[in-house]
């Protein structure tokens, strides 16, 4: 059996965080990001993985909102059905509408450089 491994963000972080699991030899199933001129525009260190996403054959998709709180942004992670939702490099928290469509677990990074609680926080990148 296999688990759909979705990623979700954002930032530089994101990037680099796929291209090491592809160098494992895991490749996700799907990469979800911000839509182009949603809020990404006030994301500080915004990084666009579409190129990424196209020279690995990754599907790529977009939220509407950086909060992911819209009925079209919930209704884009039921059609995904991840298995696993590894959430990397983005900087609000995943409402739990979104998370309950996940069928074994979603994964967050923190950010911060440091041991916690050191650059604690949403945001402490």
């Amino acid at each position: 059996m296999t688990s759909r491994l979705v990623v979700l963000g954002c930032l530089e972080e994101t990037l680099h965080t796929i291209i090491h699991l592809e160098h494992l030899g895991v490749r996700p199933d799907h990469i979800v990001s911000l839509r182009s001129g949603a809020d990404r525009d006030s994301v500080s260190g915004y990084t666009d993985l579409r190129p990424l996403a196209r020279e690995l054959g990754i599907p790529f998709a977009e939220v509407s909102t950086y909060a992911m709180t819209s009925p079209a942004d919930e209704a884009l992670i039921v059609d995904l059905a991840p298995d696993i939702l590894l959430v990397v490099g983005w900087q609000r928290l995943v409402p739990p509408n979104v998370l309950d469509q996940v069928a074994v677990a979603a994964i967050g990074f923190h950010g911060s450089a440091n041991m916690l609680p050191w650059g604690r926080g949403r945001s402490p990148i």
